[in-house]
């Protein structure tokens, strides 16, 4: 297998229209910086988020950033608190179960208290449910324009696959690897 570091665009910023779970939408901006981008000779691209961002645009003003080298992936409220929640993913998964845990985690979920981002581990609220920010690298979404409806992002992720969907079994495979890892 031949892999190649390409020549490809490492840094986007968007904005996105999020579908919440109770109907409701909210405008967010969105940047993902690679660090690095492979491509098997004629196969996928694979890219290693370095920095993703997501502020969220709530009655016309900016709340704090979120900031971290993960891939965001589905962002709503805490029914029961109100306070924005934010789950994560990375490329590596038990890299980063190992960074957070234990107890290790495969999606860390960040909470919005005050004027930060805490990490809060991964509760059952956010398990089972399919990504509503876009999962991977923008491609041709944003050949047209840089933002990306509901609509939008439900197609790509569609596209994605399983990818799109939080899977807790995920956490299990990462905990017995990383016990292996230790000894």
């Amino acid at each position: 297998m031949l892999v190649l570091a390409g020549c490809q665009k490492k840094h986007f910023e968007w904005t996105e229209e999020v579908r919440l779970a109770d109907g409701s939408s909210v405008q967010i901006e969105r940047s993902t910086r690679y660090g690095k981008v492979l491509t098997e000779m004629g196969g996928p691209t694979s890219r290693w988020v370095s920095e993703a961002t997501i502020t969220i645009i709530e009655q016309a003003q900016k709340l704090p950033t979120w900031s971290h080298a993960m891939e965001p992936m589905l962002l709503d409220k805490d029914p029961a608190t109100g306070h924005w929640r934010l789950l994560a993913s990375a490329v590596d998964y038990c890299e980063y179960a190992s960074r957070f845990g234990p107890p290790y985690v495969t999606f860390p979920t960040f909470e919005l208290k005050g004027t930060q981002w805490v990490y809060i581990g991964m509760p059952e609220s956010m398990l089972k449910r399919r990504a509503n920010l876009l999962v991977g690298a923008p491609k041709a979404e944003l050949g047209r324009e840089p933002h990306l409806s509901a609509e939008d992002i439900a197609i790509s992720n569609r596209r994605v696959g399983e990818a799109s969907w939080v899977r807790p079994e995920m956490a299990d495979y990462c905990a017995v690897q990383l016990k292996l890892w230790k000894k």
